[in-house]
């Protein structure tokens, strides 16, 4: 395993994701904190596999609940 890139913002991101066609993308929630990346990252490609980096701000079920739905696979708190 290697590190493709990273990102300082969803469209960053996107762009990244769409050139570097990774097996698996690491979102910090700082970046995503409701979900809507991780919904368009997977809708765009089913392929793609989202792991949410859950910080503490961000434990809440009503914040974690639109990534799940969204098919994130794992959700990890740092």
């Amino acid at each position: 395993m290697f590190l493709a890139g990273h990102a300082l913002d969803p469209h960053s991101a996107l762009q990244l994701a769409d050139k570097v066609r990774a097996d698996l993308i690491a979102l910090d929630s700082w970046l995503d904190p409701r979900g809507h990346l991780s919904r368009f990252l997977i809708t765009a490609d089913p392929a793609h596999r989202v792991i949410a980096l859950v910080r503490r701000a961000h434990r809440t079920p009503r914040s974690r609940r639109p990534g799940v739905a969204a098919g994130v696979r794992v959700v990890s708190r740092t």
